[in-house]
């Protein structure tokens, strides 16, 4: 809530659980990264989080390289290919931050908001 990222929408969040969530829940998260996404020429960022309640992944994943590499894989085969069927070749990951680029991603989105 109130970020702004720079195609315009609010910052996507990427939830990486064990297990599936109910679509628009709140919950306690940590950062462990970003993913650097471009959607139709379009920058569309994920900020990479975990619960942080999460025994399996949010208690012992502190950055996107405690992460299996299998599942960092499956993300960006699904990002890069969700939109095929629609618009072939529209979606980009162009890689991978830290958690402290994340962080200043997400302060330039909040900057962004306040901004508008």
């Amino acid at each position: 809530p109130q970020t702004l990222d720079e195609d315009g929408d609010e910052l996507d969040a990427l939830i990486v659980t064990s297990e599936p969530l109910p679509t628009g829940i709140f919950l306690e998260a940590k950062i462990i990264g970003v993913m650097k996404f471009e959607d139709d020429g379009e920058v569309d960022d994920k900020v990479v989080v975990v619960p942080a309640d999460d025994r399996h992944t949010g208690n012992a994943a502190e950055s996107l390289a405690d992460l299996p590499e299998q599942v960092i894989r499956q993300i960006e085969h699904h990002f890069t290919h969700y939109k095929d069927l629609k618009k072939p070749g529209s979606t980009i990951v162009k890689g991978w931050g830290d958690i402290e680029e994340a962080k200043a991603i997400i302060r330039e989105s909040i900057t962004r908001w306040n901004e508008k």
